[in-house]
């Protein structure tokens, strides 16, 4: 009995390890804890973004001093070219910005203050089907507050 209990414990360990977003840091960032990002079917290896469907990221965060404005810089590189996400690179993060407890917040937003940026973003079709990394910041003005890089595959 002992053995199945301990073997039904390491399935679940097991499940909730392999349910990860797989994300590299940026360099000259921080490293984030795996929980800290999730994308919707994107649990382990190359994220698939299924072409005229919506993917979600969520991605939790405490800045260490006070956000005035948040905007988010999302790029595919495709053949060695920085290429913008279209609908939402360069679009305000301030409205996507909840605080642990769910409730939507806006910026300013205060350091040591944890924070949840939740956001859509459209897998559009006439994207090529392709691999590729897709780059996700949040800048607050020019320099990126968060930064993480994810395998995708766009299928």
């Amino acid at each position: 009995m002992a053995k199945l209990i301990s073997f039904m414990i390491l399935c679940c360990i097991s499940t909730f390890i392999d349910a990860q977003t797989v994300t590299k840091q940026c360099r000259g960032f921080r490293k984030l804890d795996t929980t800290e990002v999730s994308l919707s079917n994107c649990q382990k290896g190359i994220c698939k973004f299924p072409r005229g469907k919506t993917v979600e990221v969520v991605l939790k965060f405490t800045p260490d001093r006070e956000i005035k404005s948040l905007t988010t810089n999302v790029e595919a590189n495709i053949n060695n070219i920085q290429l913008p996400w279209i609908g939402v690179d360069g679009a305000s993060a301030c409205n996507s910005i909840f605080n642990e407890n769910g409730e939507k917040v806006s910026c300013p937003l205060q350091a040591g203050q944890r924070y949840v940026y939740k956001n859509r973003f459209d897998v559009l079709t006439i994207y090529p089907r392709i691999q590729t990394i897709v780059h996700w910041a949040l800048k607050a003005g020019r320099h990126d507050l968060i930064c993480f890089e994810v395998p995708v595959r766009i299928v």
